[in-house]
């Protein structure tokens, strides 16, 4: 019962603020606890990938954060 509770009340807040499909290196940071110098490094040693845009895709976030 409290598990359904929970379930949909993470459905109901992700529908009204839906994943963004990336982010900046600031936010990249906070998602993975680190600072926003260390994503930079990592993007530029090829460990992490930006977009186009210069921003992170956050697959790329879910990728680091399933290792």
């Amino acid at each position: 019962m409290i598990q359904d509770a929970v379930e949909r009340g993470v459905a109901t807040a992700l529908s009204l603020h839906p994943r963004p499909s990336s982010v900046t290196f600031e936010q990249a940071g906070e998602l993975l606890g680190v600072s926003s110098r260390t994503i930079s490094n990592m993007a530029r040693q090829g460990r992490i990938k930006r977009n186009k845009f210069g921003r992170i895709p956050i697959v790329e976030i879910d990728r680091l954060l399933s290792a």
